[in-house]
């Protein structure tokens, strides 16, 4: 799970950085962490749900 989340803050950051240079939005920390923080919890939900899903899927077929 760590590389998500150092993923998801590096993509925040730049989204934050480029909001700032283009004055388009407001450069803030917390949406990085809200940021970094749902793709953590969306990680611990999707990977073991699609695992299931495709498990269960491939395991259908052959019966």
């Amino acid at each position: 799970m760590g590389i998500i989340a150092l993923t998801a803050l590096l993509f925040s950051f730049i989204i934050e950085i480029a909001q700032l240079v283009t004055a388009r939005g407001f450069f803030e920390f917390d949406d990085m962490l809200n940021n970094t923080i749902g793709a953590v919890i969306g990680a611990f939900i999707g990977c073991p749900l699609a695992k299931w899903l495709y498990s269960d899927c491939n395991s259908r077929n052959e019966q």
